[in-house]
This record gives C-alpha cells, sequence and structure tokens, in this order.
C-alpha cells in the first residue's frame, strides 16, 4: 500500500539535496569566474606595463668652426738683478729700474702694459744671517710686459742692460679680442651642424624640426708661444749677423658643438 508521508519525505529530501546541488555548483562557478576575471586583468595590467615607449626619431651631428689669427698681445717676462761693474762696485736696483723703464717708454709703450711680478733679494741667505756672511745681496724685480707686435720686442731688447738682464723669455701670446672670437666660433659650429643635419636628413627623404639638445665640446685652446726670446744675447747675435727675425706663430683657435636635432 503507497505510503503517502514517507514518499512526500523522500521527494522533500531530494529537492533539497538538488537545491543545495545547484547553490554549491554556483558559488563555485562564481568563484571561478572571479578568479578568471582577476587573472585577466593582472595580465592586461602588466601587458600595458610592459609596452615600449615610443621615442621621436631624432638626427644627432657635430658643428667644426676654426679659424686662425695672428696674436696681438704678447707677455714677456724680464728679470732684472744688481752687478758689480768693474771699477765702479754694484749698480742698484732703483738705477737699473730707472733706466728699464726708460727704455720701456722711449719704445713706445703705455705706463698700463708694465707691471711687476716681484721684487726681491736673490741670493739665498736668510735675511737675518746676511750680515755675518760677505757676500752681498743682489737685489732683483721681475717684470711683465705686453707688446702687441714682434718689432717693439725687438726695439727694447736694443735698449736693455745685458748685464743686469737675467732672464727675457715669452711666457703668452693671445689675442685681445679673444672672447669675442670664440663666441662667434660657436655660432659658425652651430650653423655647420644645423646645415649638416639638413643634407643628411634630405637623404633619406627626412625633415629636421626643433634642437632637442645642444652640447659644446671643450678644447683647451693651445697658443704655441715660440720662446724665440729666450735670452737677450741670442736676439742680439741674430740681429748683429743680420738675420730676419722670426714671426709669432698665428693661435689656432676651435669649436665644436653637438646638436640632436628632432626628425619629422
Amino acid at each position: 500500500m503507497f505510503n503517502f508521508n514517507e514518499s512526500g519525505a523522500g521527494a522533500t529530501r531530494y529537492v533539497i539535496a538538488k537545491i543545495n546541488a545547484s547553490w554549491v555548483k554556483m558559488k563555485f562557478m562564481k568563484r571561478f569566474i572571479l578568479m578568471l576575471m582577476s587573472v585577466v586583468f593582472i595580465t592586461g595590467a602588466s601587458a600595458q606595463t610592459n609596452v615600449a615607449p615610443v621615442f621621436p626619431k631624432t638626427i644627432q651631428v657635430t658643428g667644426i668652426a676654426e679659424i686662425t689669427v695672428v696674436p696681438d698681445e704678447i707677455h714677456v717676462i724680464v728679470t732684472l738683478q744688481e752687478y758689480e761693474k768693474k771699477g765702479k762696485g754694484k749698480v742698484e736696483i732703483a738705477t737699473i729700474r730707472n733706466n728699464f723703464l726708460t727704455s720701456v717708454r722711449k719704445i713706445g709703450l703705455a705706463d698700463s702694459s708694465i707691471k711687476i711680478l716681484s721684487l726681491n733679494g736673490n741670493t739665498g741667505i736668510q735675511w737675518w744671517r746676511k750680515k755675518q756672511q760677505k757676500d752681498e745681496m743682489y737685489a732683483s724685480v721681475v717684470y711683465e710686459i705686453i707688446f702687441n707686435n714682434a718689432q717693439k720686442i725687438d726695439e727694447l731688447i736694443n735698449l736693455l742692460d745685458d748685464e743686469a738682464t737675467q732672464n727675457f723669455a715669452v711666457s703668452q701670446t693671445t689675442h685681445s679680442n679673444l672672447l669675442v672670437i670664440q663666441r662667434q666660433l660657436r655660432i659658425d659650429a652651430l650653423k655647420a651642424a644645423k646645415a649638416k643635419a639638413i643634407y643628411l636628413a634630405d637623404a633619406i627623404s627626412e625633415k629636421i624640426g626643433s634642437a632637442i639638445s645642444i652640447t659644446e665640446t671643450n678644447y683647451p685652446q693651445m697658443f704655441d708661444n715660440l720662446k724665440m726670446y729666450a735670452n737677450t744675447m741670442s736676439v742680439a747675435r741674430d740681429q748683429a749677423d743680420g738675420l730676419a727675425v722670426p714671426e709669432f706663430k698665428k693661435l689656432m683657435l676651435k669649436s665644436e658643438m653637438n646638436v640632436t636635432f628632432e626628425l619629422k
């Protein structure tokens, strides 16, 4: 005989079991979908992070400008020292200085072109011991003179006291408008760099745009000083023998600019 209560209870348990199974399955699917979405999101973010940045196309060129100039500032160091003149005793430094300055003015040099570098005794004996020595202490003076040409140097050499002159040497040659010349060289080097970039870009059917960077290569200005006047005697002999006095070597000035242009 059919028992309705038992059949109904079994059916209820069956339905409940099916509902529980469906709920568990939906919960699992929900978690799975959330995990899948997380993986997709992380992968997408990582892919975006690893995208290489796009840089503009550029061209880097170097422009060079050079010039040679005749030096118009010739720095000469002259050392004068007291000495013993036979039969007359010591020639004092004051007399030597006055005679020297008179000679400098005689060849037409202004006082502003002369300066004293040092003025001292030159025996190597300490001042507190000099009174215990029989040797006389000879004072000396060092001048720096700025000439604008080699001819003036020759004129002064002919007037120098050879016995008092201990040293006569060229220390530096330069140009009075050096900063102006160097500025123009930089401008010319930049123009050369731009012209170079234009024809190189044109060769590959490109056009240059704005300058992205400009850097300068620093070159030490090598002033080739000719030590032709190392001492007065050698020049005096050259003049006595009728030899031509050599001219100073020209100064080589150079500017190099590195420029990066954008390619359109």
